[in-house]
C-alpha cells in the first residue's frame, strides 16, 4: 500500500474513474448475456455521470488512479430501483472498482 493516497475525487478525474470502474466490472461480461451486460454498463455510466449523493473516493498512486468508490453515509436519502425513496440507516459502498493490475495489492480494503 505504499504510495497509495486516498482523496476525494475531482472534476478532472471523471474520465480516469469511467474507465477504472468499467475496467474492473468488465470481467462480468463474460458471465451475462451481451444485452444484460450492456444494460449493465449503461447504469454504470449513468451513476457515475452523477454520483450525487455520494462521495466519490479516489485511490490513487503515482498520480495515476488505481481504484474508486462511491460512499453513501448514513441518513443519505436515495433512490431505489424501483422508484422508492429511501433514507439509507447506515453507510453505503457501491461501485467499488480496483485497477485489474492493482488488484491484491490493498486497494480496495483501504
Amino acid at each position: 500500500m505504499a504510495g497509495l493516497h486516498i482523496r476525494a475525487a475531482r472534476d478532472a478525474d471523471r474520465d480516469a474513474l469511467r474507465d477504472v470502474t468499467l475496467s474492473a466490472y468488465e470481467e462480468y461480461a463474460a458471465s451475462m448475456p451481451p444485452p444484460h451486460w450492456e444494460a449493465y454498463r449503461q447504469n454504470i455510466l449513468a451513476t457515475l455521470a452523477d454520483v450525487q449523493p455520494a462521495l466519490q473516493i479516489v485511490a490513487e498512486r503515482d498520480g495515476a488512479v488505481v481504484g474508486t468508490v462511491l460512499l453513501y453515509p448514513a441518513g443519505t436519502a436515495v433512490v431505489t430501483p424501483d422508484r422508492a425513496s429511501i433514507t439509507l440507516p447506515w453507510p453505503e459502498v457501491r461501485l467499488l472498482a480496483v485497477a485489474p493490475p492493482a488488484r491484491g495489492q490493498g486497494v480496495g480494503r483501504r
